[in-house]
């Protein structure tokens, strides 16, 4: 954070102008009064009603955070609030127990994910069709969604304090203009999720329509119930009904074959496709968050320097 600091004070006094420059010290010092003053919310709250033009860059990212807490991604109390001294973070707090939860759910997916890939991850994998995609796709995809939740986590620890910086540095910049971020952020944000849930219910609808190919090969149905071979999956007769029970038998089976295999103690029932079709959820809007995030954040960032 203190990197941060020093980086945006030696953009601010790079962006003055030659004959309106005397020192690099009279910023500092501007950004001090500033920043010794965001203590008393009424200053905050006085800032925060003068209009838009001292509208900042959370000011316009806090209803997609908010967004996001929903899904257990950023555990910020006091999102939805203008006032950027209502922002807290509590370990005790609903929405980060929730993100804990699913940060664990994550993780177990992620162990079950490695012990497939490991046993599988061999010469026949490397050369058959689909081999790579079979032993890696679980393992790359929870990994990354266990990384990502702690990042986000540690990340919301620091966010409060954070904004309130960058608030300061956007009053100190504003005679230099104020950027517009909010139309840049709804086109960014829209566009984004639209095609990334586009995306996703398309993949869901081809591995999941009843009497659908399953275009992973590890992955044999039985017509005749349950079955197990030496090292290899257990293998289920697929419910191809067009009832939600159906959907998650479905959607678990053909999506997470790796967590039923026959070295797992794992077998299929409707609360554990419920929680898997959750968990995967959420994981798909944390990967695609992760990526708006730091478009956001860059975007908010050119738009300062600019």
């Amino acid at each position: 954070m203190e990197d941060l600091k020093v980086y945006f004070l030696n953009e601010l006094s790079r962006s003055v102008p030659k004959q309106s420059r005397q020192s690099s010290y009279g910023v500092r010092n501007q950004f001090h009064k500033l920043r010794s003053a965001q203590v008393h919310s009424d200053d905050m709250d006085s800032s925060s009603s003068c209009g838009r033009d001292l509208e900042g860059m959370h000011y316009y990212m806090r209803y997609m955070l908010k967004f996001a807490s929903i899904f257990g991604v950023f555990p910020v109390q006091g999102l939805h609030n203008r006032s950027l001294n209502k922002l807290n973070f509590s370990w005790c707090s609903l929405v980060t127990i929730y993100s804990l939860c699913l940060l664990a759910g994550f993780l177990t997916i992620e162990v079950f994910s490695l012990d497939y890939t490991i046993r599988n991850l061999n010469e026949d994998s490397l050369t058959a069709k689909g081999g790579i995609k079979r032993a890696t796709s679980g393992s790359i995809f929870y990994g990354n969604a266990c990384i990502a939740m702690i990042l986000f986590i540690r990340l919301a620890r620091q966010w409060p304090q954070l904004v309130r910086d960058w608030k300061m540095v956007e009053l100190a910049m504003a005679r230099f203009g104020t950027p517009r971020l909010g139309w840049r952020f709804s086109v960014m944000s829209t566009v984004l999720f639209t095609l990334a849930f586009l995306e996703h219910g398309l993949h869901n609808w081809l591995n999941t329509r009843p009497g659908g190919k399953d275009d992973i090969t590890a992955m044999s149905t039985s017509q005749s119930g349950v079955t197990a071979t030496p090292g290899g999956p257990v293998n289920y007769s697929i419910d191809n009904s067009l009832t939600f029970a159906g959907y998650l038998e479905r959607f678990s089976l053909k999506t997470h074959w790796f967590l039923f295999q026959e070295q797992t103690i794992t077998s299929y029932n409707s609360v554990i496709g419920f929680m898997i079709m959750w968990l995967a959820l959420s994981a798909t809007f944390l990967w695609n968050f992760t990526d708006l995030f730091i478009m956001l954040i860059s975007a908010a960032l050119a738009a300062q320097l600019r």
